[in-house]
């Protein structure tokens, strides 16, 4: 072997020990430097859509949807909405809650069933107009998408506000627009569904078994909108401002900051700064592509909480 084959092997061995170096102190270097903000990546959450519960869709054996089968599922959505959604905060603001709720007289009903007396009296109406079989497909159809609803919502309250959600009339007229909600979008699916079938024929669980299946699923067309118009309207009750308007903060209001952050007067300022970033991360924009908006208009509230706590500490050290 010549001898510069022997040059080119030395000189290639001690560069790959040079890089090896250098990647191996930078890693390290980035480590120490951002080991007090690896919080932020234990707790960031890429975007709303990890608040989304997904829509699981129905698969029985040919045949199954029966009357007798659909009656069974509705008794079986019933208890799941009754049951499964819930607000159920832990620790010291579940009282809290509950005592919001029962305020304005919204918390059995809007945790438990997000329809309730709509969707009872809808009910009534298809009966009367309807057969059976289709009248119960329409009502699972419904409650299916009542459950989705309702729980996605649920899990945006408790990403939003699960310090504290205030008693005021931002919260009661999101509750309104809520239900008129609601009402709207029974009437998006019950149309939808008599607008897919032939009302002169009555379906049968064996010869229509996808169509039927796809009619109980009718919801999931309209889930995503639904969850659009949620992160809209909790927007309204948390910031509690017209987007209209320009939102400005009295620089005194140290107390609302604090909460916001929560934070105490006996917290430090760097308490505060990693507060700061934890939240400026969670909120950014470019982390929240699907929701730029909100994104946006929280980021502007985080800042303008941020100016007055930075001055408060300012003051606080003189």
């Amino acid at each position: 072997m010549s001898w510069w084959i022997y040059l080119i092997i030395i000189l290639g061995t001690m560069l790959v020990s040079f890089f090896l170096e250098r990647w191996f102190s930078t890693k390290s270097f980035y480590k120490n430097k951002n080991e007090e903000e690896t919080y932020i990546e234990d707790d960031y959450e890429d975007d709303y859509s990890d608040y989304f519960t997904e829509w699981e869709i129905e698969e029985a054996d040919w045949g199954y949807w029966t009357i007798n089968q659909l009656t069974d599922y509705t008794n079986e959505l019933r208890t799941n909405n009754s049951e499964a959604i819930d607000f159920d905060y832990s620790g010291s603001n579940e009282y809290n809650i509950k005592k919001t709720f029962q305020v304005l007289n919204y918390y059995d009903d809007y945790k438990k069933y997000i329809f309730n007396s709509q969707l009872l009296k809808l009910e009534k109406e298809l009966n009367k107009k309807y057969d059976a079989i289709l009248t119960q497909i329409i009502i699972v159809a419904l409650l299916k998408f009542n459950y989705y609803a309702a729980l996605s919502t649920n899990n945006l309250l408790y990403f939003l506000f699960e310090e504290d959600i205030k008693v005021d009339s931002s919260f009661e007229n999101f509750i309104n627009k809520t239900n008129k909600l609601v009402s709207d979008y029974l009437g998006y699916i019950t149309t939808g569904i008599l607008e897919e079938i032939d009302l002169t024929e009555q379906l049968d669980s064996y010869n229509n078994h996808n169509q039927i299946e796809d009619l109980l699923d009718f919801g999931s067309n309209f889930i995503n909108d639904w969850f659009e118009e949620m992160i809209t309207l909790i927007h309204e009750l948390g910031l509690n401002f017209d987007d209209d308007e320009d939102y400005t903060f009295e620089q005194n209001n140290v107390e609302e900051a604090l909460n916001y952050f929560s934070l105490t007067k006996d917290d430090t300022y760097h308490s505060f700064k990693k507060k700061y970033r934890w939240f400026s991360t969670k909120y950014h924009p470019d982390a929240n592509p699907s929701h730029k908006k909100f994104a946006e208009t929280e980021m502007q509230k985080i800042n303008g909480f941020k100016d007055i706590l930075e001055e408060y500490f300012r003051n606080k050290k003189t």
